[in-house]
């Protein structure tokens, strides 16, 4: 068989050969075809992971740039709070320290805050007792006092709008004096005067702007109750002069038993000395009597 012999080639040969060519084209075509395709796919798979991995980091990038701006947000916000907190009128309520032992608390209302208070109002949680001076002078422990001091309280604030009212400005009033029955720390105590241990001051205000505030305030008088007190000049006083009184008594005392050695004693003192003497003597009896 000789594939270079013409002669050899015949029709049916050609024929056939040239099937087998296109069969074997074929093959080849499929394969690369196939091969496209598996190329095709992988390419598109890629693009596909890319295009995800991409839309991903976007996506990340967007809820990180969302949570940043959420945060600048808020710490503005918050610097904004600070800023008014620390700018902003703070009206305050409470019991100023007691001077001495017996003496009665004074209620301070004073704007703590940098900037002026408006239309200030105080109230009083519940309203307070009607003025009563006998009433206190009764049920308090010194019972010395000319005006009711609740009375002063009510006209210092009750009924009364403060257009204004400055930082560091304090108004203060006489309002609690102890029940000479009161127990420091009881909440449910009352003054002598009927205002109770947990009365509750409301106060309400504006800021320059017209923001408006209300704090509530709980007065305590029971606060103060370890609170020691130096000894005050008044009562250094009265130490001496009991001092005094004891001293003069015993200089009486030495007297009159001089002015009895030298004057002579009269019938009636004889007597008392003697019924003095026998009664001093009948006691002695009985002692000796009841111990036998």
């Amino acid at each position: 068989m000789a594939f270079t012999d013409l002669g050899w080639w015949t029709a049916e040969r050609l024929v056939a050969a040239a099937n087998l060519g296109l069969f074997i084209l074929a093959v080849f075509t499929a394969a690369a075809a196939l091969i496209a395709i598996h190329q095709t796919k992988k390419i598109i798979k890629q693009n596909e992971e890319a295009q995800t991995e991409a839309a991903m980091a976007t996506l990340k990038s967007q809820n990180q740039q969302e949570e940043y701006n959420r945060l600048a947000a808020k710490s503005v916000k918050l610097q904004a709070e600070s800023v008014e907190r620390t700018n902003r009128p703070m009206m305050t309520a409470r019991y100023l320290p007691p001077q001495h032992e017996a003496s009665f608390l004074d209620i301070e209302i004073d704007n703590a805050g940098r900037s002026i208070a408006h239309d200030v109002q105080v109230k009083f949680d519940p309203p307070l007792p009607q003025p009563n001076l006998e009433k206190l002078n009764k049920n308090c422990k010194n019972g010395d006092y000319y005006v009711p001091l609740v009375e002063l309280t009510q006209r210092a604030f009750e009924g009364r709008v403060f257009q204004t009212w400055v930082p560091g400005q304090k108004i203060t009033a006489p309002l609690w004096v102890d029940h000479k029955d009161y127990i420091f720390g009881d909440p449910a105590g009352f003054s002598a005067e009927g205002v109770p241990a947990s009365q509750l001051v409301h106060i309400s205000y504006k800021d320059a702007i017209g923001k408006e505030y209300q704090d509530s305030f709980a007065l305590d008088p029971g606060i103060w109750a370890g609170k020691l007190f130096p000894q005050s000049e008044m009562n250094k006083q009265r130490k001496v002069l009991k001092q005094m009184a004891g001293y003069l008594s015993g200089i009486e005392e030495q007297v009159k038993l001089f002015v009895n050695r030298t004057t002579s004693a009269s019938q009636k003192e004889l007597e008392r000395e003697e019924k003095k003497q026998r009664i001093i003597e009948n006691d002695r009896r009985r002692r000796e009597m009841f111990n036998e």
